[in-house]
């Protein structure tokens, strides 16, 4: 048997507020949705945890009590390990404990490790110059009259074997610049799409100018700044070439 691959990620909830477990299971299964792992079934473990099952990932939601305060910890294994290292896998944990932020006040956050823990105030602030429709849609919980959960005795014949390896513990060293990192990546995206709808812009006001610039992004990559100035002078150069102040121009000067 291979050792698990998994993620971990904990909050530690400001203190009197309480929230309930299967309303966190409900935004953590819409996080994984929006994140392309459809939540199959929600199981409830013997030790009183929620278990989130998609076919390629495993999530555990467990509420415990530490010095006073509700604590919350998150377990996310992946059946691919080499998921579990990639950005991606750790932007899903990211953005389930932003969303629960988002809703829940909360004291502090572990990050990747129990030991690592950072003020609830800090971890938002990676999130400071992202869109919120870059982030998340809805952040409010979404509870039904009942989510049904199963218990696990019931449902243990359709865990598969794959499942059953994913447990045991991997810890990752702690990076203080890696939030920072996989939060830039979205930044970055998004830095890219508008570099492209300039550059369409201008191939609508000048093909040859466009297609130009369509050519140095792919050479050069996607210079922002770059398109906003041949933007700003292409419809400079259409509006006074459409309104005769251009001839005019160049009639004085000549």
């Amino acid at each position: 048997m291979t050792r698990k691959e998994q993620l971990h990620g904990g909050i530690r909830f400001s203190g009197g507020i309480e929230p309930e477990l299967e309303d966190l299971a409900q935004l953590a299964s819409v996080t994984l949705r929006d994140s392309g792992l459809v939540v199959e079934r929600h199981n409830l473990l013997p030790d009183g945890a929620v278990r989130l099952v998609s076919s390629r990932a495993l999530m555990d939601l467990k509420r415990t009590l530490l010095d006073g305060r509700v604590r919350l910890a998150i377990t996310l294994r992946m059946a691919d390990p080499q998921e579990v290292k990639s950005k991606q896998t750790q932007r899903i944990l990211m953005l389930c404990l932003f969303r629960m932020l988002r809703v829940y006040p909360a004291h502090s956050v572990e990050w990747l490790s129990t030991e690592t823990v950072l003020p609830a105030g800090q971890f938002m602030t990676v999130f400071g110059d992202l869109s919120p429709n870059t982030i998340l849609g809805d952040t409010k919980p979404i509870r039904p009259a009942r989510l049904g959960f199963e218990p696990v005795e019931e449902t243990a014949h359709a865990l598969s074997s794959r499942c059953e390896e994913l447990s045991g513990a991997n810890h990752h060293p702690y990076d203080p610049t890696q939030l920072d990192e996989i939060a830039q990546d979205d930044n970055n995206d998004i830095r890219r799409l508008a570099t492209w709808g300039m550059t369409g812009v201008v191939t609508c006001l000048s093909g040859p100018v466009g297609l130009s610039m369509a050519a140095v992004n792919l050479l050069r990559g996607e210079d922002f700044r770059l398109n906003t100035q041949v933007l700003s002078l292409t419809g400079f150069l259409c509006v006074t070439s459409s309104t005769g102040v251009m001839a005019q121009i160049v009639s004085t000067i000549t």
